[in-house]
């Protein structure tokens, strides 16, 4: 169980206790995210996050938790939401933070071993609801923020589509290193991407065509695995 000696809690005006927590994705198509192990019990997974300290602002506390208890390094993006726990009194800012660097000897793994675990949107959220019911609407309030659904869009999938992943590597096709979206013609259509490349679908990897500059050959990867997980461990750094 973690203690954190000489906590201060704070509150706000209204008496809840403020907290802040990330959801945090392997990408900017936000279809995996990372979850921690409880420090309770090691087989319930939980979003990382924390109580504010004194003097520090929401977002701050964000990185900071996260970092702790997730070794998480990565680019704090927008406002989820703010989520009353009246149960526990609490009042919890949700922000979106694309992964960047995952560091080992992070101070929770070190403190009392808490795990780190990659799960889709869709596991995540059965996960949630069976332990953590109000982080689960974490979860269900990101899958209804337009921003979500255009990057969902834009990375060819529905929202909560566990079987994505799966349909990638039954095909061996190839995968954007960035949004790890699988494409058989044309461009990547991520605005942060907009690589061109030939069509990938159907054929092995000594027949897939040169990206036209360096930069582009490093941002494509084909991985023809039919196992699901290696698929999920494309390296996106």
């Amino acid at each position: 169980m973690k203690i954190k000696i000489n906590q201060i809690r704070t509150y706000d005006d209204a008496g809840y206790r403020q907290r802040a927590a990330c959801l945090c994705f392997r990408s900017e198509c936000e279809a995996e995210i990372l979850l921690v192990s409880s420090s309770r019990f090691h087989d319930i997974w939980i979003v990382p996050g924390g109580g504010l300290e004194p003097g520090e602002d929401p977002a701050t506390t964000a990185v900071r938790e996260v970092h702790e208890e997730a070794g998480v390094v990565g680019q704090l993006g927008r406002l989820i939401d703010v989520f009353e726990n009246n149960d526990r009194n609490t009042r919890t800012y949700v922000y979106v933070l694309i992964v960047e660097q995952l560091k080992e000897d992070y101070d929770d793994a070190k403190g009392i071993g808490r795990m780190r675990k990659w799960f889709s949107l869709a596991e995540a959220n059965r996960m949630l609801s069976q332990y953590k019911p109000v982080q689960k609407e974490y979860i269900e309030k990101l899958c209804q923020d337009q921003d979500h659904l255009r990057r969902v869009s834009l990375c060819g999938r529905t929202t909560l589509d566990s079987n994505f992943p799966t349909q990638i590597s039954r095909f061996g096709a190839n995968v954007c290193r960035k949004c790890q979206r699988a494409y058989s013609q044309q461009t990547c259509p991520s605005e942060s991407c907009g690589f061109v490349r030939s069509e990938a679908l159907g054929i092995d990897k000594q027949q897939l065509p040169s990206c036209t500059t360096p930069e582009q050959t490093k941002h494509w990867k084909v991985d023809n695995s039919i196992e699901p997980a290696k698929q999920l461990a494309l390296d996106v750094l």
